[in-house]
């Protein structure tokens, strides 16, 4: 089942110790940030070509994308997507951290025949990935027309 909304923790530990004669007390913080591994698309840290409409993203052109940043991939073997498409068939590609970054996962979808109809589609990562990285997700279709392809709903990251 996927979110209704976007689940984030964030922890902050600092730790300060009392010191000795010759050295003075060590410092240290870290902050880790948690997120659901079902993510609403909506809730992406950035979107290019897709625009925000409440709870819901309208439907992207070819090349639109939504990233979400710092996710550690390790241990994660493939991305479940619940999506919509009209009238096109097409493909979501995943890159890692930059939008020319390697292509790790790609996988095509099928017209679902109304914005209101979703259909749910899962890409296999091509090889291992481990770390954090920033996470791209492409709507592309190479014929025209191009426009209007896909209305990403949901990505839920599978170990």
């Amino acid at each position: 089942m996927m979110p209704n909304r976007a689940e984030k923790y964030t922890l902050l530990a600092s730790y300060t110790d009392k010191g000795g004669k010759v050295v003075g007390p060590l410092k240290a913080t870290d902050m880790v940030v948690l997120r659901s591994a079902a993510e609403k698309a909506v809730y992406a840290d950035e979107l290019k070509g897709f625009n925000r409409f409440k709870d819901d993203l309208s439907a992207g052109n070819h090349k639109s994308y939504v990233l979400f940043r710092n996710i550690d991939l390790t241990n994660i073997s493939k991305f479940a997507y619940t999506y919509a498409s009209k009238d096109y068939d097409g493909e979501i590609k995943v890159r890692l951290d930059s939008q020319a970054g390697p292509v790790i996962s790609s996988v095509a979808y099928q017209t679902t025949g109304s914005w209101d109809k979703t259909g749910e589609v899962t890409g296999t990562l091509s090889k291992p990935v481990s770390g954090k990285h920033d996470v791209y997700f492409f709507a592309i279709k190479h014929s025209k027309p191009s426009d209007g392809i896909l209305n990403l709903k949901d990505i839920q990251f599978v170990e």
